[in-house]
Formats: C-alpha cells, structure tokens, sequence
C-alpha cells in the first residue's frame, strides 16, 4: 500500500478531515431513507469505522461486515448496545441466510468494488427474501464539474462509476429503485449518486 492510500485509509481522515473538506456529505438524508428501523435486523456492509451508528435510531439488530481491520477496530472503540455484531470479513450468502436482514446499508462500498463483485453483492441482496430495503451512496462522475471529476479520479475507490454504470449495475441484479437521486457535499464540490432500492 503507497503513501496515498496509507493516508486515505486512516480513520481519523474519512471521520475529520474528508468531511470538512467538503462541507459535510448527503449521508444523514440517505440514512433517512430507510425509514423507521426499531424493529429491523440490519446489514451494514462495509461498516467501516461506525458511521451508521450517528446516523441510525434504535434498531432490533445491527450486523457489520469490513474487511479493513483498522477500521473495525476504530469502530469497535466506540461504547455499542448488545445488539451490534461485528465481523472482520466479506458479507456472504450463507451470512444473509444467518442474519435474515430486513434493511441493508451500502454507504460508500460500491465505487470500492469492481463489476463483477458489485453485480455479485447486489444479486445476493436480490435474492434476500426477508429485505425490503437497501440504501447505496457513492461518489460518482458529473460532466462539467471538473473539482468533482478530480476528487474522483483520486478517491481511495477504484470503481467510481458514472450515473448511468451504477444504474445498470442495479438492473441487472433485479433490485427496483425507489428512489436514485445525484446529491452534492455541503459545499457543493463533490457529487454522490444515492439510491434507496427495493427487491423487484
């Protein structure tokens, strides 16, 4: 891993500085998304270092995957009800037959993975019988918006997608877009595509 990556990995970067930088980000309306979720088991994939648990009210059960362990141990420094269970691995099918997740949270995982990994994952959430529901926000490409482009040409995600890839990407795996909405950083300098989607 270079100096760059080592940097963007850190905790305190994506907790403090990234999110000054640019103002803040449309997480807080996207975790809204979901709705009320006293009473749902929920899947966090790619939890990284606890993000949801600002943003989330109280929950039946919350599941986080990484596979960052710098992360999860950040994560794990946090002061967590009973009811968090966390995991240093990839999310499996055999873990969503487990698990039975009501709602699933993708926040920032997409544009970390390549087309097949990320048509995989989503198949597998469209083959989840007991979802209703899944939230995804990623960074992602705008024509003319040259500070947006650079920020994504260096995000620490190698996949950042344009629109229409992440739309497609979504169709294939059979899961229905409630909502699919391009929203922008408190500043207005980078552009996240969002989705609240659905099982078809």
């Amino acid at each position: 891993m270079g100096l760059y990556s080592r940097i963007l990995a850190a905790p305190w970067v994506y907790e403090w500085l990234r999110l000054r930088m640019l103002g803040g980000g449309p997480a807080g309306e996207v975790f809204r998304w979901l709705g009320d979720t006293r009473e749902d088991v929920l899947i966090d994939i790619g939890c990284g270092t606890g993000m949801a648990m600002d943003r989330l009210g109280n929950f039946a059960e919350y599941h986080g995957f990484d596979t960052d362990p710098r992360a999860l141990r950040r994560f794990q420094q946090r002061v967590l009800p009973n009811n968090v269970h966390l995991y240093n691995a990839a999310v499996t099918a055999a873990d969503l037959d487990r698990i039975q997740p009501t709602k699933a949270i993708l926040i920032g995982l997409l544009h970390h993975l390549p087309d097949d990994k990320a048509a995989e994952l989503l198949s597998m959430l469209a083959r989840c019988p007991t979802l209703r529901r899944a939230i995804t926000l990623d960074p992602t490409f705008i024509e003319a918006k040259p500070v947006n482009t650079l920020l994504c040409r260096l995000d620490r995600g190698r996949h950042v997608r344009s629109r229409p890839q992440y739309e497609a990407l979504i169709q294939a795996a059979g899961l229905e877009p409630v909502k699919a909405e391009v929203l922008a950083s408190g500043n207005g300098a980078a552009f996240y595509f969002c989705t609240l989607l659905k099982n078809s």
